[in-house]
């Protein structure tokens, strides 16, 4: 059985910080040493696991989709490609009725979102007032 090797890291902070540091600390009811770890370690999630997506995240903005075809279970998984954050496996065991009420429901949407886009009154652009003090025309 392999033993756990730790190592200690420390960290300097100005007085203020130090100070709001002992305010999260009487807030959270926790001593500071595990809060500075959980803030750490929340940080280091992507590195020390690329093939998980954080708890309360949600679906990131980017991102490949791919369904993958199970034919001796006669279901899909559902994956998402981040690159070299790995690819992330978001539901296994799909029926073919999910996806195909899932793509019927995308399609409602986004012929939603077409005839609202063609309704709305295209939006003049908009020009930064930093670039207005050159006063080009």
């Amino acid at each position: 059985m392999a033993t756990m090797q730790w190592k200690t890291v420390s960290v300097r902070l100005s007085e203020d910080e130090e100070n709001a540091l002992k305010l999260l600390c009487e807030k959270m009811g926790r001593n500071k040493h595990a809060i500075i770890k959980e803030l750490l370690l929340k940080e280091l999630e992507p590195i020390l696991k690329p093939g998980h997506i954080s708890e309360g995240e949600g679906l990131p903005v980017i991102g490949e989709h791919a369904f993958k075809y199970n034919a001796e279970e006669d279901s899909f998984t559902w994956q998402l490609d981040l690159g070299v954050q790995g690819i992330h496996s978001l539901a296994e065991h799909i029926p073919a009725v999910f996806l195909e009420n899932l793509s019927s429901a995308l399609e409602k949407a986004r012929h939603t979102r077409q005839e609202i886009m063609r309704k709305t009154p295209k939006r003049k652009t908009r020009i930064p007032k930093s670039l207005l003090k050159y006063k080009v025309r």
